[in-house]
């Protein structure tokens, strides 16, 4: 009996200390996980947020006007020296709830904040799913502007990441789900010239295959991309890299946080963006 009685609180305390040690392992937290689903923006109307974009391209100054050289003279000793193209800031404004057919969505207007420059460009967005259903825009062709809209059918009705059209101006949707942010998927969709809802027989449209990819970063993989008022806190809100790519080579990077609206950082291989401002709406 006198054994027992000594033996039992040495079982029981090892036993005790083991215990609290797989507590102290389950519970420890991963910085490094990261819910896709907690990335996916929740935008109200009236929220506005700004992207600067610069354009990767060269131009050649013999292509500027005569007052964009009075600005540079200093430089215009070399008339045919390329030279990079400034940045421009854009106004995307979250402006109100809109019904496309059957499909309820949030209006986004992106104004040019750059006097004299392309008219507004609007996508509608599903507000559950975060997919694009349709993109307009303005293009200034021979003296007059020509509208141009794009819809996007979803296969089986299946949300998907979507890529909008042109480069200068990044307007393309990841597809956030529930689970962590990591690993690969493949989507398809197809774009249709013409509003949401108001397909002819006779209407072509385009089958788009994407593939996704999302991954966890390190704060130091990051570093001089973001812009300074969006790049704190990184350890305990991790950067994700999304990256969407279709079979004709054309690739988007971007950047999420938590609780932004729109990505971080942008480059599609031609233009470069970052996120610089964020207005949310005033709550009643």
């Amino acid at each position: 009996m006198r054994n027992r009685k000594k033996w039992l609180p040495i079982v029981l305390g090892a036993g005790t200390v083991l215990l609290g040690c797989a507590v102290l392992l389950v519970a420890k937290p991963d910085k490094d996980k990261v819910e896709a689903n907690d990335l996916k923006p929740k935008w109200s109307v009236g929220d506005q947020w700004v992207v600067e974009t610069q354009n990767q391209q060269m131009q050649s100054r013999v292509d500027l006007t005569d007052t964009d050289k009075d600005k540079d003279k200093d430089k215009t000793d070399r008339p045919d020296k390329d030279i990079k193209l400034p940045p421009v800031q854009w106004q995307f404004t979250v402006a109100k709830e809109e019904e496309l057919g059957k499909a309820k969505c949030l209006r986004v207007d992106v104004k040019c904040l750059v006097e004299g420059k392309q008219p507004i460009t609007t996508i509608w967005v599903d507000p559950k799913s975060m997919t694009i259903r349709q993109y307009e825009t303005q293009l200034h062709v021979q003296g007059r502007y020509r509208t141009v809209k794009e819809s996007y059918q979803l296969q089986d009705g299946q949300p998907t990441p979507i890529l909008c059209p042109g480069n200068a101006l990044p307007l393309d949707m990841p597809l956030f789900r529930k689970g962590e942010a990591k690993g690969e998927d493949t989507f398809y969709y197809e774009a249709v010239m013409g509003e949401l809802g108001t397909k002819d027989p006779g209407d072509v449209g385009f089958l788009t295959e994407v593939k996704q990819t999302m991954k966890s970063l390190k704060p130091d993989d990051v570093k001089g991309l973001i812009a300074d008022d969006f790049s704190k806190d990184l350890e305990s809100k991790p950067v994700v890299e999304v990256e969407l790519t279709t079979p004709d080579k054309r690739t988007v990077r971007q950047l999420w946080r938590q609780e932004m609206p729109w990505p971080v950082y942008v480059d599609n291989g031609a233009t470069q963006a970052r996120l610089i401002k964020y207005t949310p709406a005033k709550k009643n």
